[in-house]
C-alpha cells in the first residue's frame, strides 16, 4: 500500500506564501508599487553613457574572468567606482552617468601586467575598448 502525506487544508504552497510575504512587506513599508515604478522610470530617463569592451590574452584569445574597475573622477567631488568581471567571451559593459569628467578603466588579471585606459564620454555615447593583456615577465 502506498503511503500518502496529509496536510491540513490551510497550508499554502511555497510560491504563494512567498508572494504573500512580499506583498505584506510592500504594503507594510508604506511604499506604493507605483512609487517604485516611477522611481525606476525616472532613473531610466537620466542621461547615461556606456563603457564596453573586450579583453584579450597576449595570444589574441578572449580572456574570461578578468577584474575590471571603472573610476569616475570629478574635480572637487568624491570619486565613484564600479567593479565587475569580463564574461565568458571576455566582454564587459558598464552603464555610467554621462557628464563632464574622466573615466579610468583598470584591467588586471593574475600573471598579467595591469592595463589602464582613460575615457571621456558624453550623453548617450558608447565607448568601445579593446584591451590586450601582456604576460608578466618573471625577474630573477
Amino acid at each position: 500500500m502506498r503511503k500518502t502525506k496529509r496536510t491540513s487544508g490551510n497550508v499554502l504552497p511555497l510560491k504563494w506564501a512567498c508572494a504573500a510575504v512580499l506583498a505584506g512587506a510592500l504594503l507594510g513599508s508604506g511604499v506604493a508599487p507605483e512609487a517604485v515604478a516611477a522611481e525606476k522610470k525616472a532613473k531610466a530617463d537620466e542621461p547615461f553613457g556606456v563603457i564596453a569592451g573586450t579583453v584579450f590574452r597576449e595570444t589574441g584569445f578572449s580572456f574570461a574572468g578578468v577584474e575590471i574597475v571603472v573610476v569616475w573622477e570629478l574635480v572637487g567631488k568624491k570619486k565613484k567606482e564600479w567593479k565587475g568581471r569580463s564574461d565568458a567571451r571576455g566582454e564587459f559593459a558598464f552603464r555610467v552617468p554621462a557628464g563632464a569628467g574622466r573615466y579610468t578603466v583598470r584591467v588586471k588579471a593574475e600573471g598579467h601586467a595591469p592595463e589602464e585606459r582613460v575615457v571621456e564620454i558624453g550623453i548617450d555615447e558608447r565607448r568601445e575598448l579593446s584591451i590586450r593583456l601582456q604576460t608578466e615577465t618573471v625577474k630573477k
